[in-house]
């Protein structure tokens, strides 16, 4: 489970919160999750996943999603990590413009049916190279 991985180090995390209650939380590992779309001149260990990001109804579209990314990937480079991917729901246009105010750029979209039951059941990857 996650907080499996996050207890015993597999995972790590950023959260924000508002000194009562979580605003925000994204998971990362450091993870190879697409080797496919790789740079040839970075290698698996070198690699970084945000696992999933989430933030409250409340703390909406003010930003806090893009600041959680950005603290993931300093957290990742401080590990030696150059090359972080996240994944969303091709037609997800916050998940969309959170990663891309985070600097992460598309790189691939593919059919992802078993993942994606719904809307065009594709799945869209951004990264960055740091």
């Amino acid at each position: 489970s996650t907080l499996d991985e996050l207890r015993t180090g597999l995972a790590g995390a950023v959260v924000a919160d508002n000194g009562q209650r979580l605003l925000g939380a994204l998971v990362y590992r450091q993870e190879d999750h697409f080797p496919h779309l790789r740079p040839h001149d970075v290698a698996p260990a070198q690699c970084g996943f945000l696992v999933e990001a989430v933030v409250s109804r409340e703390a909406a579209g003010q930003g806090l999603g893009t600041r959680l990314m950005q603290a993931a990937c300093d957290a990742l480079a401080t590990r030696g990590i150059t090359w972080i991917t996240a994944d969303r729901h091709e037609e997800n246009a916050a998940s969309a413009g959170m990663m891309r105010r985070a600097g992460l750029v598309l790189v691939s979209t593919f059919d992802d049916p078993e993942r994606r039951p719904h809307g065009s059941r594709r799945t869209s990857v951004c990264a960055v190279r740091l």
